[in-house]
This record gives structure tokens, sequence and C-alpha cells, in this order.
């Protein structure tokens, strides 16, 4: 429930009763294994990457997003937008991700 009345209470909500209704239900804490996993190698060396980052964020620094794209070498795309851009600007987050399948296809092509 308290999530639910920080998504409809923030400052700028952009979502409806419903939409904040939907987010606290399916939006779950990670477990705690993500903090201990061991991962095998790290892919994003040898395959390139994308970031879309959210402007407004204040969940996550944006300069703290912005300092992870740049030392992953991802190509960065900003939306004017809190932490859940797919949410708030779903339009502007299919433009960046078919930018970025396209770009990256042009690129193996070549």
């Amino acid at each position: 429930m308290r999530r639910l009345l920080l998504l409809c209470t923030a400052p700028s909500a952009v979502f409806s009763a419903l939409e904040a209704r939907a987010a606290a239900a399916t939006q779950k804490p990670a477990g705690g294994s993500v903090f201990t996993a061991v991962i095998p190698g790290t892919v994003w060396r040898t395959v390139p990457s994308s970031n879309i980052g959210a402007s407004e964020d204040q969940t996550v620094n944006p300069e703290l997003e912005r300092f992870c794209a740049r030392r992953i070498g991802a190509t960065t795309t900003e939306i004017n937008s809190r932490h859940v851009p797919f949410l708030s600007r779903p339009e502007e987050m299919v433009e960046s991700i078919e930018a970025a399948t396209a770009s990256k296809a042009r690129a193996a092509i070549q």
C-alpha cells in the first residue's frame, strides 16, 4: 500500500489511480540473489549496449545512470521523465528502442 501512496502522491505524478494500483501490485522488490549472484563473464564488453535514461529520475540519480552508461560504452538516449518512462512516455520509449535496434542492425550488416 505504501508504494501505491508514493506513486499517487508524487509531486508531478503522471499516473492515473488505476495505473498506480497496477504498478503497486506488479512491481516487487528484487530478490536477495541479485546482490550475491556471480555472473561468469561480462557481455557488455562484447555486445553493443544501449541505455535509456530518465532525466528527472528521483529513484536512481541521473548522473549515476550517465556514469554507468559511459562506463560500458552504451549509446544513450535521455527521456524527460521520472523513474518509469515506459509508463509516462511510452511513445518515446518505443522510438528510442526502435532507433537503437535499427542502429545495431545496420552495424551488424556492415
